[in-house]
């Protein structure tokens, strides 16, 4: 293949917001209106956060129970 290609990651909070609604979502809609070939948007299970301590899904499923 000879075309350029070009990868864009972006960090960002899951529930983060935007102007019209969570940021992965309205990225998405800006993907699908400039015809990208190929988005993917990927949920991690664990981070750091800012306070740089370790957190996953296991500690927060329990407060949601």
């Amino acid at each position: 293949m000879s075309d350029e290609l070009l990868k864009l990651t972006a960090y960002f909070g899951e529930r983060l917001r935007g102007e019209h609604g969570f940021v992965a979502d309205e990225l998405l809609d800006l993907f699908g209106r400039a015809a990208v070939s190929n988005s993917v948007v990927l949920r991690g299970i664990g981070g750091f956060g800012p306070s740089h301590q370790l957190r996953t899904d296991r500690s927060l499923s329990t407060s949601e129970d």
